[in-house]
């Protein structure tokens, strides 16, 4: 009798699972996980193994590939990246100050943001932060002399003002 591993969609097989899961580990290794959609992996495994794999399965498996990284494996990876995350938080700012319309100014500021929000995910998935579960909503007025920005939180109170006149 083979051993199963009870999932909501279904039960998956513990040898499915692990040939999955070792798939998983490769492709994190070589460091092309971030980027491959995950509907497109649970699509190639699930005709691999002739069987329906869904998306939030896939997910969960490369949630405990990165959670297996040794600790001392990510805390070098965690130099790098934010290494990275400043070279380029500054590169952002640079563009910001030499920006010469709105539009562009717009753009460094998200391009910020979003440098941000991959890094956290990245302290996120690695189990290296815990998940904020406060809604949390950065709002930005630009005009052409002054930046003026107001961090409110799901409360809609004003948690942080930073207003430059």
């Amino acid at each position: 009798m083979t051993d199963i591993v009870k999932r909501k969609g279904g039960p998956l097989k513990k040898e499915i699972k692990y040939a999955i899961l070792e798939s998983l580990n490769k492709l994190v290794q070589q460091g092309n996980a971030m980027s491959v959609n995950h509907q497109a992996l649970a699509d190639k495994y699930g005709a691999e193994h002739n069987i329906n794999i869904k998306r939030q399965t896939i997910s969960n498996l490369l949630d405990q590939v990165y959670k297996s990284i040794p600790p001392e494996n990510v805390k070098n990876i965690e130099l790098k990246i934010e290494l990275l995350y400043d070279k380029m938080i500054r590169e952002a700012q640079l563009l910001l100050q030499k920006a010469s319309s709105q539009k562009e100014k717009k753009d460094a500021i998200d391009l910020m943001t979003r440098v941000l929000d991959k890094f956290i995910d990245f302290l996120i998935k690695a189990g290296r932060k815990a998940p904020v579960t406060q809604n949390i909503n950065l709002q930005a007025d630009i005009t052409q002399k002054t930046l003026n920005v107001q961090i409110i939180d799901d409360r809609r109170q004003v948690i942080a003002d930073d207003s430059n006149n």
